[in-house]
């Protein structure tokens, strides 16, 4: 009679098979870990696009709407205006972190920018962004126009324009319609936005973000945060020097061609960034716009926005 004998793994069996699993564990972790990176990769980079989209929307769509004064085609039949010395603004009712004397109503012009390079006394925008406010190297942009819709109804100490194809009048909220007009004519919100790239943001105070200076209710202008994340704003104007309606040149507002031609269009360039380093990514781009380099040296992923836009309304008086 036979006897069954019963045998085990040798140990150098043992010793194979536990490298075998080490290496194929090693392995899948290797594609987990890399998959996760590049998730979290794509995220961030989404999260860019997502963000130029936005920003698209918002400030772009902005830039559209100056010079759009309602039923009146020409700002310079627009009574209480600035520097209207025939029927002037009661001055009770100037805000008082005007981004200068009058720039609260000033429709005559429908888009102003202020270059990175002019600060101190250049700043022609300092009384609602001062230079303490917006980051170093950015510039400043200034949007006019009245609101699309007409106002439903009126918020006390907001400025509003009513307005006829024969001309239009600014008034402040709570006050009478003013003489001469109907309160059936169409009564639109003016809005006036400062964009501008401040050091800190929501997200933290070595966070940049773009924000702007809105004018509410008071009549005052109030900072409110646009987008996370951005780190540099640069705007050049579209200058028509033979009066064909086109630009024939695109420059910064520091630039001596700045003071000759109507603007007509506008460049804007928006950089944005992650809100946070990425460990083992080294950004070390030069990125070329607005005229100049702008390089990084840092952990950061970016995107740049570039659009340009048609400055078709309020171009010239009759």
């Amino acid at each position: 009679m036979s006897k069954l004998t019963q045998r085990g793994f040798s140990l150098l069996e043992l010793m194979v098979s536990m490298s075998i699993g080490i290496v194929l564990v090693g392995a899948a972790l290797s594609v987990h870990v890399r998959g996760q990176d590049t998730y979290i990769v794509n995220e961030r980079n989404g999260r860019l696009a997502e963000g130029r989209r936005y920003l698209a929307d918002v400030l772009l769509s902005d830039l559209r709407a100056s010079g759009y004064w309602a039923e009146t085609e020409f700002p310079a039949s627009i009574n209480r205006r600035a520097n209207d010395p025939a029927n002037p603004m009661p001055p009770g009712f100037f805000p008082a972190n005007d981004c200068y004397a009058g720039a609260w109503i000033n429709v005559n012009v429908p888009v102003e920018v202020v270059d990175h390079t002019q600060v101190g006394a250049a700043n022609i925008l300092a009384g609602c962004v001062p230079e303490g406010a917006r980051l170093p190297g950015t510039d400043l942009l200034l949007v006019r126009h009245a609101d699309p819709q007409p106002a439903l109804a009126q918020d006390p100490g907001r400025l509003y324009l009513i307005s006829t194809p024969i001309g239009g009048e600014l008034f402040v909220g709570g006050q009478p319609i003013p003489a001469g007009f109907d309160p059936a004519d169409p009564i639109h919100a003016v809005n006036t936005h400062v964009y501008y790239v401040s050091p800190r943001s929501s997200a933290g105070d070595n966070v940049p973000s773009l924000r702007r200076m809105r004018l509410d209710v008071g009549p005052l202008f109030i900072d409110e945060e646009v987008m996370t994340g951005v780190d540099d704003f640069q705007v050049q104007l579209g200058r028509d020097t033979d009066a064909d309606d086109d630009a024939n040149v695109f420059v910064n507002e520091n630039s001596p061609l700045a003071a000759g031609g109507l603007p007509v269009a506008a460049r804007v360039w928006v950089r944005m960034r992650t809100i946070d380093a990425e460990v083992g990514y080294e950004n070390d781009t030069v990125f070329e716009y607005a005229g100049i380099n702008r390089p990084v040296a840092d952990n950061f992923r970016r995107l740049v926005m570039n659009n340009t836009v048609q400055l078709r309304n309020g171009r010239a008086n009759p």
